[in-house]
């Protein structure tokens, strides 16, 4: 059984108006757009070492020091 209130209390909660609409929006937006940089800036620094650090085996397994 579905209880009604359960469902005037979604439709009401939806329907009011958010304080500064605006400018919530748009700080979101912001945060939004740094984190997309941050994400991509990390991800590249991640890929970047682990490939540093795969080279750097393959290089030491070819090239043995000569002791």
């Amino acid at each position: 059984m579905i209880n009604p209130k359960m469902i005037s209390d979604q439709t009401s909660s939806v329907n009011q108006p958010l304080v500064n609409d605006a400018d919530t929006h748009d700080e979101t937006i912001m945060t939004d757009h740094l984190m997309d940089h941050f994400s991509t800036w990390y991800l590249v620094t991640v890929l970047s070492v682990d490939l540093f650090k795969l080279f750097l085996h393959h290089y030491r397994e070819s090239h043995p020091a000569d002791d």
